[in-house]
Protein backbone atom coordinates (compact mmCIF):
# COMPACT_ATOMS: atom_id res chain seq x y z
CA UNK A 1 0.00 0.00 0.00
CA UNK A 2 1.79 3.25 -0.93
CA UNK A 3 1.05 6.58 -0.29
CA UNK A 4 1.07 10.02 -1.80
CA UNK A 5 1.92 13.66 -1.05
CA UNK A 6 2.93 16.72 -3.08
CA UNK A 7 4.83 19.70 -2.59
CA UNK A 8 4.03 23.35 -4.33
CA UNK A 9 7.03 22.67 -7.35
CA UNK A 10 4.98 19.51 -9.00
CA UNK A 11 7.16 16.53 -6.81
CA UNK A 12 5.38 13.78 -5.96
CA UNK A 13 6.67 11.83 -2.51
CA UNK A 14 5.61 8.58 -2.57
CA UNK A 15 5.70 6.26 1.02
CA UNK A 16 5.56 2.52 1.14
CA UNK A 17 7.56 -1.13 1.77
CA UNK A 18 10.23 -0.91 -0.17
CA UNK A 19 12.08 -4.46 -0.18
CA UNK A 20 16.48 -4.76 -0.75
CA UNK A 21 15.92 -8.56 -1.76
CA UNK A 22 17.39 -9.87 2.13
CA UNK A 23 15.26 -7.54 3.99
CA UNK A 24 11.73 -4.87 3.40
CA UNK A 25 11.50 -1.83 5.44
CA UNK A 26 9.72 1.73 4.81
CA UNK A 27 10.60 3.31 1.25
CA UNK A 28 10.14 6.59 0.31
CA UNK A 29 10.56 8.40 -3.30
CA UNK A 30 10.73 11.71 -4.54
CA UNK A 31 9.31 11.99 -7.94
CA UNK A 32 9.70 14.67 -11.07
CA UNK A 33 5.50 14.80 -12.05
CA UNK A 34 6.63 16.26 -15.46
CA UNK A 35 8.80 13.01 -16.71
CA UNK A 36 8.08 10.54 -14.17
CA UNK A 37 11.89 10.89 -13.23
CA UNK A 38 12.76 9.39 -9.70
CA UNK A 39 15.13 12.13 -8.43
CA UNK A 40 15.92 10.52 -4.88
CA UNK A 41 15.03 7.11 -2.81
CA UNK A 42 15.84 5.86 0.63
CA UNK A 43 15.06 2.66 2.47
CA UNK A 44 14.69 3.03 6.16
CA UNK A 45 14.68 -0.25 8.31
CA UNK A 46 13.35 -1.31 11.78
CA UNK A 47 15.84 -1.16 14.56
CA UNK A 48 14.04 -3.51 16.18
CA UNK A 49 13.71 -5.98 13.35
CA UNK A 50 10.10 -5.63 13.10
CA UNK A 51 8.11 -4.53 9.93
CA UNK A 52 6.64 -0.90 9.13
CA UNK A 53 3.82 0.23 7.73
CA UNK A 54 4.03 3.69 5.91
CA UNK A 55 1.11 6.05 6.30
CA UNK A 56 0.18 9.21 3.69
CA UNK A 57 2.94 11.37 4.46
CA UNK A 58 3.40 15.45 4.31
CA UNK A 59 5.86 18.45 3.25
CA UNK A 60 6.44 21.08 4.45
CA UNK A 61 7.60 24.57 3.73
CA UNK A 62 11.38 23.27 3.24
CA UNK A 63 11.18 20.83 1.32
CA UNK A 64 11.01 18.15 4.58
CA UNK A 65 9.01 15.00 4.02
CA UNK A 66 7.70 13.67 7.35
CA UNK A 67 5.88 9.91 7.35
CA UNK A 68 4.04 8.43 10.44
CA UNK A 69 4.31 4.30 10.49
CA UNK A 70 3.41 1.72 12.84
CA UNK A 71 6.45 -0.64 13.63
CA UNK A 72 6.17 -4.16 14.86
CA UNK A 73 7.66 -4.22 17.72
CA UNK A 74 8.13 -6.30 20.63
CA UNK A 75 4.35 -6.51 22.91
CA UNK A 76 2.27 -4.85 19.73
CA UNK A 77 3.05 -2.03 17.63
CA UNK A 78 4.12 1.22 17.80
CA UNK A 79 3.69 5.16 16.45
CA UNK A 80 6.72 6.14 14.93
CA UNK A 81 7.20 9.50 12.76
CA UNK A 82 9.94 9.99 10.07
CA UNK A 83 11.30 13.19 8.79
CA UNK A 84 13.07 13.01 5.66
CA UNK A 85 15.01 15.91 4.56
CA UNK A 86 14.76 17.45 1.02
CA UNK A 87 17.09 14.84 -0.23
CA UNK A 88 15.66 12.47 1.31
CA UNK A 89 18.03 11.47 4.25
CA UNK A 90 16.50 10.61 7.39
CA UNK A 91 16.94 13.15 9.76
CA UNK A 92 19.12 12.72 13.01
CA UNK A 93 17.14 12.14 15.99
CA UNK A 94 14.13 10.37 14.22
CA UNK A 95 12.17 8.12 14.28
CA UNK A 96 10.22 10.09 17.31
CA UNK A 97 8.29 7.04 18.91
CA UNK A 98 4.99 7.01 21.20
CA UNK A 99 3.67 3.92 23.26
CA UNK A 100 0.54 4.24 25.15
CA UNK A 101 0.57 1.29 27.02
CA UNK A 102 -2.09 -1.05 25.60
CA UNK A 103 -0.02 -2.43 22.71
CA UNK A 104 -1.29 -1.02 19.69
CA UNK A 105 -0.29 2.00 18.66
CA UNK A 106 0.39 3.63 14.62
CA UNK A 107 0.09 6.66 12.40
CA UNK A 108 -2.20 6.38 9.58
CA UNK A 109 -2.26 10.04 7.64
CA UNK A 110 -0.63 13.49 8.14
CA UNK A 111 -1.49 17.12 7.57
CA UNK A 112 0.50 20.39 8.49
CA UNK A 113 -1.31 23.21 9.68
CA UNK A 114 -0.44 27.19 8.78
CA UNK A 115 2.11 27.16 12.30
CA UNK A 116 3.93 24.60 10.84
CA UNK A 117 2.83 21.81 13.14
CA UNK A 118 2.40 18.32 11.94
CA UNK A 119 -0.91 16.33 12.63
CA UNK A 120 -1.12 12.61 12.49
CA UNK A 121 -4.10 10.79 12.65
CA UNK A 122 -4.05 7.03 13.66
CA UNK A 123 -5.12 3.92 16.30
CA UNK A 124 -3.93 3.65 19.84
CA UNK A 125 -5.54 1.21 21.86
CA UNK A 126 -6.72 1.51 25.41
CA UNK A 127 -5.22 -0.94 28.04
CA UNK A 128 -7.85 0.15 30.39
CA UNK A 129 -10.87 -1.05 27.95
CA UNK A 130 -8.69 -3.15 25.95
CA UNK A 131 -10.19 -1.01 22.75
CA UNK A 132 -9.12 0.03 19.74
CA UNK A 133 -9.13 4.43 19.92
CA UNK A 134 -8.80 6.82 16.90
CA UNK A 135 -6.12 8.54 17.68
CA UNK A 136 -4.95 12.57 16.91
CA UNK A 137 -0.83 13.63 17.52
CA UNK A 138 -0.11 17.13 17.20
CA UNK A 139 3.82 17.55 16.88
CA UNK A 140 5.40 20.91 17.07
CA UNK A 141 8.29 21.63 14.44
CA UNK A 142 10.65 20.03 15.85
CA UNK A 143 8.98 16.87 15.78
CA UNK A 144 7.81 16.84 19.71
CA UNK A 145 4.63 15.75 20.58
CA UNK A 146 2.64 19.22 21.85
CA UNK A 147 2.14 18.51 25.05
CA UNK A 148 -2.40 17.52 26.15
CA UNK A 149 -1.14 15.24 22.70
CA UNK A 150 -2.60 12.49 21.42
CA UNK A 151 -5.94 13.02 22.51
CA UNK A 152 -8.81 10.21 21.41
CA UNK A 153 -11.92 8.98 20.34
CA UNK A 154 -13.13 5.93 22.10
CA UNK A 155 -14.17 2.64 20.78
CA UNK A 156 -13.66 3.60 17.27
CA UNK A 157 -12.44 -0.14 15.44
CA UNK A 158 -13.35 -3.52 16.56
CA UNK A 159 -10.19 -4.95 15.59
CA UNK A 160 -6.74 -3.86 13.24
CA UNK A 161 -8.26 -5.21 10.45
CA UNK A 162 -10.88 -2.79 10.43
CA UNK A 163 -8.42 0.56 11.13
CA UNK A 164 -9.28 2.98 8.40
CA UNK A 165 -8.86 6.81 9.01
CA UNK A 166 -7.70 10.08 7.32
CA UNK A 167 -7.70 13.67 8.20
CA UNK A 168 -7.60 16.88 5.91
CA UNK A 169 -6.52 20.13 7.42
CA UNK A 170 -8.93 23.37 6.12
CA UNK A 171 -5.84 26.07 6.95
CA UNK A 172 -9.07 28.78 6.52
CA UNK A 173 -11.04 28.12 9.23
CA UNK A 174 -8.18 26.09 11.72
CA UNK A 175 -10.69 23.16 11.79
CA UNK A 176 -9.23 19.39 11.56
CA UNK A 177 -11.44 16.74 9.27
CA UNK A 178 -10.86 12.95 10.14
CA UNK A 179 -12.95 9.87 8.56
CA UNK A 180 -13.08 6.75 10.26
CA UNK A 181 -15.33 4.52 11.61
CA UNK A 182 -17.24 3.96 14.82
CA UNK A 183 -17.91 0.66 16.66
CA UNK A 184 -20.74 -0.21 19.34
CA UNK A 185 -20.81 -3.08 21.79
CA UNK A 186 -24.64 -3.05 21.58
CA UNK A 187 -24.68 -3.06 17.41
CA UNK A 188 -23.17 -5.57 14.78
CA UNK A 189 -21.64 -3.74 12.07
CA UNK A 190 -19.47 -0.56 12.07
CA UNK A 191 -20.89 3.24 11.23
CA UNK A 192 -19.11 5.84 9.22
CA UNK A 193 -17.89 8.99 10.92
CA UNK A 194 -16.98 12.36 10.18
CA UNK A 195 -15.10 13.97 12.88
CA UNK A 196 -13.97 17.50 13.40
CA UNK A 197 -10.93 19.28 16.04
CA UNK A 198 -9.82 22.34 16.42
CA UNK A 199 -5.90 23.21 16.10
CA UNK A 200 -6.02 22.85 19.82
CA UNK A 201 -7.03 18.92 19.76
CA UNK A 202 -10.83 19.96 20.77
CA UNK A 203 -13.40 17.76 19.28
CA UNK A 204 -15.89 20.40 17.37
CA UNK A 205 -18.26 17.55 15.61
CA UNK A 206 -19.24 14.76 15.34
CA UNK A 207 -21.34 13.26 12.14
CA UNK A 208 -22.03 9.34 12.09
CA UNK A 209 -23.75 7.37 9.15
CA UNK A 210 -25.25 3.71 9.46
CA UNK A 211 -26.32 1.61 6.54
CA UNK A 212 -29.42 0.04 7.07
CA UNK A 213 -27.87 -3.58 5.96
CA UNK A 214 -24.11 -4.23 6.76
CA UNK A 215 -21.25 -2.20 8.33
CA UNK A 216 -19.97 1.22 6.73
CA UNK A 217 -16.25 2.75 7.40
CA UNK A 218 -14.99 5.76 5.53
CA UNK A 219 -11.21 6.32 4.56
CA UNK A 220 -10.14 9.12 2.47
CA UNK A 221 -10.68 12.45 3.46
CA UNK A 222 -10.47 15.60 0.80
CA UNK A 223 -12.02 19.08 0.89
CA UNK A 224 -13.34 21.28 -2.22
CA UNK A 225 -13.62 24.74 -2.97
CA UNK A 226 -16.34 25.20 -0.87
CA UNK A 227 -15.05 23.85 2.65
CA UNK A 228 -16.93 21.12 1.35
CA UNK A 229 -15.64 17.47 3.22
CA UNK A 230 -15.57 14.31 0.34
CA UNK A 231 -14.83 10.98 1.83
CA UNK A 232 -14.52 7.29 0.77
CA UNK A 233 -14.82 4.54 2.15
CA UNK A 234 -17.31 1.46 1.72
CA UNK A 235 -21.26 0.13 2.99
CA UNK A 236 -20.52 -3.76 2.91
CA UNK A 237 -18.36 -4.84 -0.05
CA UNK A 238 -19.96 -1.47 -1.87
CA UNK A 239 -17.36 1.13 -2.81
CA UNK A 240 -18.93 4.63 -1.48
CA UNK A 241 -18.98 8.08 -1.62
CA UNK A 242 -19.49 10.56 1.14
CA UNK A 243 -20.21 14.49 0.54
CA UNK A 244 -20.79 16.99 3.49
CA UNK A 245 -21.01 20.63 3.88
CA UNK A 246 -18.47 22.82 5.24
CA UNK A 247 -20.68 22.25 9.12
CA UNK A 248 -20.19 18.26 8.52
CA UNK A 249 -23.81 18.10 7.64
CA UNK A 250 -24.19 15.00 4.87
CA UNK A 251 -25.40 16.52 1.79
CA UNK A 252 -28.77 15.11 0.21
CA UNK A 253 -28.36 11.90 -1.86
CA UNK A 254 -25.48 10.40 -0.42
CA UNK A 255 -23.78 8.05 -0.05
CA UNK A 256 -23.09 6.96 -3.55
CA UNK A 257 -21.58 3.72 -5.20
CA UNK A 258 -19.98 3.89 -8.77
CA UNK A 259 -21.74 3.53 -11.59
CA UNK A 260 -21.59 0.00 -12.12
CA UNK A 261 -20.64 -1.14 -8.78
CA UNK A 262 -17.10 -1.05 -9.89
CA UNK A 263 -15.16 -0.63 -6.60
CA UNK A 264 -12.41 1.52 -5.97
CA UNK A 265 -9.56 2.79 -3.65
CA UNK A 266 -8.19 6.45 -2.91
CA UNK A 267 -10.05 9.47 -3.71
CA UNK A 268 -8.99 12.88 -5.03
CA UNK A 269 -10.71 16.08 -6.41
CA UNK A 270 -8.85 18.10 -9.35
CA UNK A 271 -9.32 22.36 -9.74
CA UNK A 272 -12.51 21.82 -11.30
CA UNK A 273 -13.46 19.88 -7.99
CA UNK A 274 -14.14 16.65 -10.01
CA UNK A 275 -14.04 13.92 -8.15
CA UNK A 276 -11.38 10.87 -9.24
CA UNK A 277 -10.77 7.46 -7.62
CA UNK A 278 -8.26 4.89 -8.18
CA UNK A 279 -9.35 1.47 -9.54
CA UNK A 280 -6.22 -0.82 -9.20
CA UNK A 281 -3.53 1.18 -10.33
CA UNK A 282 -5.62 3.37 -12.85
CA UNK A 283 -7.09 6.69 -11.69
CA UNK A 284 -10.38 7.38 -13.66
CA UNK A 285 -13.59 9.58 -13.36
CA UNK A 286 -15.94 9.16 -10.32
CA UNK A 287 -19.38 8.38 -12.16
CA UNK A 288 -22.38 8.48 -9.62
CA UNK A 289 -24.21 5.88 -9.36
CA UNK A 290 -26.84 4.08 -6.72
CA UNK A 291 -27.34 5.80 -3.48
CA UNK A 292 -27.07 3.92 -0.74
CA UNK A 293 -29.69 2.78 1.60
CA UNK A 294 -29.44 4.25 5.30
CA UNK A 295 -29.10 6.97 7.41
CA UNK A 296 -27.45 9.70 8.85
CA UNK A 297 -26.99 9.44 12.99
CA UNK A 298 -26.03 6.54 14.96
CA UNK A 299 -28.10 2.98 14.50
CA UNK A 300 -30.09 2.65 17.52
CA UNK A 301 -29.49 -0.94 18.71
CA UNK A 302 -30.09 -2.99 21.71
CA UNK A 303 -29.15 -1.80 25.08
CA UNK A 304 -25.48 -2.78 26.42
CA UNK A 305 -25.75 -5.11 29.62
CA UNK A 306 -24.24 -8.24 30.64
CA UNK A 307 -25.97 -11.92 31.17
CA UNK A 308 -24.50 -14.97 33.48
CA UNK A 309 -25.36 -18.75 31.94
CA UNK A 310 -24.40 -21.08 33.92
CA UNK A 311 -24.25 -25.06 33.44
CA UNK A 312 -22.24 -28.21 33.88
CA UNK A 313 -20.14 -29.30 31.04
CA UNK A 314 -19.36 -33.12 30.87
CA UNK A 315 -16.24 -35.22 29.36
CA UNK A 316 -17.94 -38.12 27.36
CA UNK A 317 -18.17 -41.21 28.82
CA UNK A 318 -15.39 -43.71 27.76
CA UNK A 319 -13.15 -40.94 27.39
CA UNK A 320 -9.63 -41.96 27.61
CA UNK A 321 -7.83 -41.57 30.87
CA UNK A 322 -4.84 -38.42 31.03
CA UNK A 323 -6.52 -36.48 28.14
CA UNK A 324 -7.40 -32.90 28.35
CA UNK A 325 -11.28 -31.78 27.58
CA UNK A 326 -11.81 -28.18 26.54
CA UNK A 327 -15.01 -26.26 26.96
CA UNK A 328 -15.54 -22.90 24.49
CA UNK A 329 -18.11 -21.05 24.43
CA UNK A 330 -18.64 -19.09 20.49
CA UNK A 331 -17.36 -15.63 19.99
CA UNK A 332 -20.36 -13.45 20.02
CA UNK A 333 -22.20 -13.33 16.84
CA UNK A 334 -21.38 -9.60 17.19
CA UNK A 335 -18.41 -9.54 17.76
CA UNK A 336 -15.69 -10.67 20.58
CA UNK A 337 -13.37 -13.08 22.63
CA UNK A 338 -14.06 -16.63 22.92
CA UNK A 339 -14.04 -17.70 26.24
CA UNK A 340 -11.68 -20.83 26.78
CA UNK A 341 -11.34 -23.92 29.82
CA UNK A 342 -8.59 -26.39 29.67
CA UNK A 343 -8.98 -29.08 31.95
CA UNK A 344 -7.85 -32.73 32.56
CA UNK A 345 -10.31 -35.35 32.66
CA UNK A 346 -11.46 -38.97 32.38
CA UNK A 347 -14.52 -40.71 31.19
CA UNK A 348 -17.83 -38.79 32.78
CA UNK A 349 -15.40 -35.86 34.69
CA UNK A 350 -17.76 -32.89 35.15
CA UNK A 351 -17.36 -29.04 34.82
CA UNK A 352 -19.65 -26.37 36.13
CA UNK A 353 -19.23 -23.10 34.81
CA UNK A 354 -20.76 -19.63 34.67
CA UNK A 355 -19.68 -16.94 31.80
CA UNK A 356 -20.51 -13.25 32.53
CA UNK A 357 -20.90 -12.10 28.64
CA UNK A 358 -22.35 -8.90 26.77
CA UNK A 359 -25.93 -9.33 26.20
CA UNK A 360 -28.39 -9.36 24.39
CA UNK A 361 -26.60 -11.83 22.18
CA UNK A 362 -26.65 -15.22 21.06
CA UNK A 363 -23.83 -18.02 22.42
CA UNK A 364 -22.93 -21.46 21.58
CA UNK A 365 -21.59 -23.23 24.91
CA UNK A 366 -19.81 -26.07 23.65
CA UNK A 367 -17.87 -29.01 25.05
CA UNK A 368 -15.23 -30.18 22.50
CA UNK A 369 -13.38 -33.71 23.73
CA UNK A 370 -9.89 -33.77 22.03
CA UNK A 371 -6.96 -36.43 22.52
CA UNK A 372 -4.41 -34.14 22.38
CA UNK A 373 -2.13 -36.62 21.34
CA UNK A 374 -4.19 -37.77 18.38
CA UNK A 375 -3.92 -36.35 14.70
CA UNK A 376 -7.28 -35.37 14.51
CA UNK A 377 -9.06 -34.50 17.99
CA UNK A 378 -12.12 -36.22 18.87
CA UNK A 379 -15.71 -34.82 18.18
CA UNK A 380 -17.35 -31.80 20.03
CA UNK A 381 -20.75 -32.54 21.98
CA UNK A 382 -22.86 -29.51 21.83
CA UNK A 383 -24.44 -29.27 25.57
CA UNK A 384 -26.42 -25.87 24.93
CA UNK A 385 -27.84 -23.15 22.97
CA UNK A 386 -28.80 -19.73 24.35
CA UNK A 387 -30.59 -16.89 23.01
CA UNK A 388 -30.18 -13.89 25.21
CA UNK A 389 -29.69 -15.86 27.96
CA UNK A 390 -32.94 -18.38 28.17
CA UNK A 391 -31.88 -21.70 27.41
CA UNK A 392 -33.74 -23.49 23.73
Amino acid sequence: DYRLAFDDKGKVFVAGTASTGAASGLGVWKIDSANMTVLASTIVFSAEGGELSAGRPSVDSSGAVWVPAAESVAGGYRYDLFRFGSGLGLSAGYPRTYQRGGGVDGGLATAIDSAGSLWTVGVSSDAATNKLDLALWKHDASGGIVPGFPVFWPDAYKNLDTVRADLALNAANNRLWLSAQKNFDTCADPQAALLSYDLNGVLVSSALWHADAGGAAAGNAVLDGADGVWTSGSVGSTSVIWRYDASGALLSGYPKAFSGGASFGALALDSAGTAWVLQGDKPVLFLPGPVQAGAAGAAVCSVAGMGRISGVLTSPAGFPVGNATVAVSSTLFQGGEPHMFLFASTGGTTLPYTLDLQAPATYSIVAIAADLTAAQPTPGTQVGVYADYAPV
